[in-house]
């Protein structure tokens, strides 16, 4: 299972104490947001029933305690439903480097679908900090294909020849090294780069916003403030201007305190 990465040992199943658990999601965790809040809430049923979830993919860090790899979700789980009893879950005995190929290698598989853009800035990620590995161990990791790795490799030696910082993400990557930084577009690529990121981001949250904003709209408004962070969270409401306005008590249409008057006053 494991010879092709780097000669990894193969897991020992265990059966570990959650206080041995904790997480490190800016090292081992692929997908651009750290939980489905949904998908959580959806295996906090499962445990209910009192059978415990799919072993945890975990590294050993040799002071006894476990980093997670693989099932970020199950953890949180597991957190939230207070459970008591041990967890099971594959060991590996590695390093930060093979950790993160194990991660790669085992959300790139369609449990909880991970996104394209997610498999590929894994992969660019892998291209840029673990050189060793093959064009096809790449591939296989994050089920990308080999000629989207190849390319990753072309962007990532101009970027180096050009001397220009490595971003983080593979469509940055690919925009800086066409000089095409955002602050340089024109007036209409903005708006057009802005309507596309919008129907995207749209289209990949619509569902759960509408599902959970229906029965508790603050619990939507603080996870995505938790995302955001505070700073950005307060400039996009004072943007929308919603930082000041009223409440209709008719219609509970929110008027904000920015938006001119439309001159439509009837009744």
């Amino acid at each position: 299972m494991t010879k092709d990465y780097n000669k990894i040992t193969k897991p020992v199943q265990r059966k570990l104490r959650l206080k041995k658990l904790h997480v490190e999601p800016s090292k081992f965790q692929p997908r651009s947001i750290e939980l489905d809040h949904g998908h959580v809430a959806d295996l906090v049923r499962v445990l209910a029933t009192g059978k415990a979830l799919d072993p945890l993919h975990v590294r050993s860090v040799g002071d006894g305690s476990f980093t997670v790899l693989d099932g970020h979700h199950s953890f949180a789980a597991y957190r939230e439903a207070k459970w008591r009893g041990a967890v099971p879950a594959l060991v590996y005995s590695c390093t930060v480097a093979e950790g993160q190929q194990i991660a790669a290698r085992e959300n790139s598989k369609a449990r909880l679908q991970m996104k394209d853009e997610e498999k590929r800035d894994w992969a660019w990620r892998l291209t840029v900090e673990q050189a060793e590995l093959s064009r096809t161990q790449v591939s296989q990791l994050c089920n990308v294909s080999p000629a989207t790795v190849s390319r990753m490799r072309r962007v990532l030696k101009r970027l180096n020849d050009n001397e220009i910082d490595t971003p983080k993400s593979w469509k940055a990557a690919q925009i800086a090294v066409e000089g095409k930084a955002q602050g340089e577009w024109s007036e209409e690529q903005q708006e057009e780069w802005r309507q596309a990121a919008y129907a995207k981001l749209k289209q990949n949250i619509a569902r759960d916003i509408v599902q959970y904003s229906e029965h508790d709209p603050e619990l939507v408004l603080e996870v995505v403030q938790e995302i955001m962070g505070n700073s950005r969270f307060a400039t996009g409401a004072e943007h929308l201007g919603f930082h000041e306005g009223e409440i209709n008590d008719f219609t509970g249409e929110f008027t904000p305190a920015n938006q001119p008057d439309d001159g439509d006053d009837e009744f």
